[in-house]
């Protein structure tokens, strides 16, 4: 008898001994919160800093500056200019000058490329000059608007590929294939090997110059 209750004395003191260590861990936890509180925790919410500013004020309008263009703002379009449709506003950037030197110039590479491999000359019979270029630069903003799987399928005939307009811009997808082999916006022979963006520059320079006319 006595050594069960000497057993449940035992069982007292351990759960008391316990219930002062939680405590404690419970304070000092607590202690910690507060201490995290005071050096850049939570802040109350009335806080207000040095300047009189709190955050608990609703914010007041906008302060923004007075928009004062330099020029007259819209379009300055050429006293010529006939807005008869929407690819007469695509050639104010890309004009029939610059279409025609891209022509000019892939032509001129493709025919380099030929004389060194002669097989090249099957799919590059011909220039077509500056209405292929459009006809191509159409043809990759529509790919970009209406993506399918493969690039050849804007080639196909069947119901599901029916409504593609490929083959009203390019006449076949390895056509397509020869002008992105050999495309050059700028003339091969005179590149500025100095010039990081010389396969671009002129094309560069052009859009610098229209936008700054038209704006």
């Amino acid at each position: 008898m006595a050594a069960k209750n000497l057993c449940v004395v035992a069982m007292v003191e351990e759960d008391e001994e316990l219930e002062d260590g939680d405590a404690g861990a419970g304070r000092g936890r607590g202690r910690g919160r507060e201490r995290g509180r005071g050096c850049g925790g939570v802040q109350d919410p009335g806080y207000e800093l040095q300047s009189g500013i709190n955050y608990t004020d609703s914010d007041g309008p906008d302060d923004f500056p007075e928009f004062q263009p330099t020029n007259e703002p819209g379009l300055k379009l050429p006293a010529n200019f006939v807005p008869d449709s929407e690819s007469s506003f695509f050639t104010l950037c890309f004009p029939h000058e610059i279409v025609s030197n891209i022509a000019k110039f892939t032509d001129a590479y493709a025919r380099v490329h030929i004389e060194q491999k002669p097989s090249y000359a099957c799919v590059w019979k011909e220039e077509k000059g500056v209405d292929e270029i459009y006809n191509f630069i159409a043809l990759l903003l529509y790919m970009a608007y209406h993506p399918v799987p493969e690039v050849r399928d804007c080639w196909r005939t069947n119901s599901l590929f029916a409504g593609n307009y490929a083959r009203r811009m390019i006449s076949s997808n390895k056509r397509l294939k020869a002008i992105l082999a050999f495309l050059k916006i700028v003339d091969h022979t005179a590149e500025d090997r100095n010039d990081r963006y010389r396969k671009v520059r002129n094309l560069y320079n052009h859009m610098c110059q229209q936008c700054s006319a038209l704006l």
